[in-house]
């Protein structure tokens, strides 16, 4: 029997990324002053690469979690089917870290750090897997243990010892292995003393398509490799990881909305669409317009060069947001999906379900992408165009492919289910978010985030967010209802809670 509680799961899953995301900004304004824009760029560079040779976990996670939703007992049978892509994954990153090191000018040995978080990121996926299913809120509990030792394991490596991008690498080494730990306890109720040879044969069908997903990952991950090797260096990188940084503020925001799609697989409906997109746009909407009126100061807190790029930013924030509503309209197209529930599924049960057609558009669009993409680079970049503008185009294409398919997916969502986005129910969140963003817009005119000193900084966003939190909380407090009842059930809750443990 699953374990997923909704709201708890969206919870956690926020909480952990929101501590993921100021500890993160942490970190990465930790790291971006003390390496030089190339080497920040080489660790987003290398940590692609990295991120390449683990996606073959990618061909069962899926069907993991599916069936850890559903309470089978599979860890065996999931550590099993795994362990060949972990050494196929080992043998293809050493291969590879030769030419991926002269492409933009690195050393052999500094791309080979790598390997110290390919190895326990690889098991954090698969464990992580299992959990999402049967105890997503665990998942969002593993996320701040990473990123708090992430922190601490930095701020010793980098700032003290000095050991630059090694350290990066050491810090985040030790901190997946921490977090990969916890969640192999916490699906030790996963367990079982035999492995399942139905279950494995049953995956195995199914990767046959989730090679598709698997493959939509490898294109969605190209841009970065693409524009550190077209460009033959990886400042680039640095300046667009700075960028998406800021963007996945807003994308991040949508793990509010963790354990709907197990939810619906294990009997939900209309209702608890409704109730976790009211929860989860509480909060997207307003980080939205903050990212977009402070995207220069975020960056400026990373380094201050990379202020520049706040017109990027903004757009991939906006992209990040309507990545949000497509991961609703994703989960209700798997999440009401029941091919899977029979062990004798075929493949014509695999290739006529809404899971194989959600992946079919999403390669689909990641590949439209990746080419306009590649050819963006290239010309741009043999026209001697800015490197600014190169990386606004490409965050143009980014943003009008993510309405691509965010509108294919409302298509076949409205096709194919009963179930409905109530998107006008939005409309207070709107309007209290506008006036949010006016009057930070109007604060900064007095309190400037650019400070000369990383602490002015700080403080100085510090007050804006907090100015914009207050309006935007008082104002949706006025305008909607359903505001008003999220507070009074969270109230409730709380009250039961306490009187729960005084028993």
């Amino acid at each position: 029997m699953s374990k997923v509680r909704l709201r708890l799961s969206g919870v956690t899953s926020f909480a952990s990324q929101i501590v993921g995301y100021i500890v993160g900004i942490l970190f990465a304004a930790m790291v971006s002053r003390r390496l030089s824009e190339r080497d920040f760029g080489a660790w987003a560079y290398i940590g692609t690469i990295a991120s390449y040779a683990i996606l073959p976990t990618d061909l069962f996670g899926l069907w993991i979690t599916r069936d850890a939703a559903r309470g089978r007992k599979i860890f065996g049978s999931a550590l099993m089917i795994n362990l060949p892509f972990f050494l196929a994954s080992l043998l293809f990153f050493i291969a590879f870290s030769g030419p991926a090191a002269v492409a933009v000018n690195l050393s052999r040995d500094t791309v080979l750090l790598g390997l110290l978080v390919l190895i326990p990121l690889f098991f954090k996926n698969v464990f992580e897997a299992l959990v999402k299913g049967y105890a997503y809120q665990h998942a969002g509990i593993a996320v701040m243990i990473f990123e708090f030792a992430k922190l601490t394991a930095g701020i010793i490596l980098v700032v003290h010892f000095r050991m630059g991008l090694a350290g990066v690498f050491i810090a985040l080494s030790l901190s997946y292995a921490l977090q990969t730990a916890y969640l192999l306890v916490m699906a030790r109720e996963l367990f079982s003393s035999w492995i399942d040879l139905e279950v494995i044969k049953r995956w195995l069908r199914g990767s046959i398509f989730t090679m598709v997903g698997m493959l939509n990952n490898y294109l969605s991950a190209l841009d970065i490799l693409l524009m550190s090797v077209i460009a033959g260096s990886t400042l680039i990188t640095g300046y667009w990881q700075a960028a998406l940084i800021i963007g996945s503020l807003v994308k991040t925001s949508g793990l509010l909305m963790g354990g709907l799609g197990q939810r619906l697989l294990a009997g939900g409906a209309q209702k608890d669409v409704d109730k976790s997109l009211s929860f989860t746009m509480t909060l997207s909407i307003p980080i939205l317009f903050g990212a977009i009126v402070l995207s220069d100061g975020l960056l400026w807190i990373l380094r201050p060069a990379y202020s520049s790029a706040w017109i990027i930013a903004s757009l991939l924030a906006v992209s990040g947001f309507l990545m949000v509503l497509h991961r609703f309209y994703s989960s209700i197209l798997g999440g009401t999906d029941t091919f899977d529930l029979r062990e004798d599924v075929s493949f014509r049960d695999y290739a006529r379900s809404r899971v194989f057609l959600g992946m079919k558009i999403s390669l689909a669009v990641s590949s439209i992408y990746v080419v306009s993409a590649a050819i963006l680079l290239i010309l741009m970049n043999k026209a001697g165009v800015n490197m600014l503008m190169i990386l606004t185009a490409l965050a143009m294409t980014n943003l009008l492919t993510t309405v691509a398919s965010l509108l294919l997916y409302r298509h076949y969502v409205s096709k194919l289910t009963s179930i409905r986005l109530n998107i006008r129910g939005l409309i207070p969140n709107f309007k209290a978010a506008s006036a949010m963003a006016v009057v930070v817009g109007l604060l900064r005119l007095i309190i400037d985030p650019k400070a000369p000193r990383f602490l002015e900084s700080l403080q100085a966003l510090l007050i804006l967010v907090v100015a914009g939190a207050t309006v935007y909380f008082l104002l949706l407090w006025r305008l909607s209802p359903s505001f008003r009842s999220l507070l009074k059930d969270i109230h409730a809750f709380i009250s039961w809670r306490s009187n729960s443990r005084a028993k």
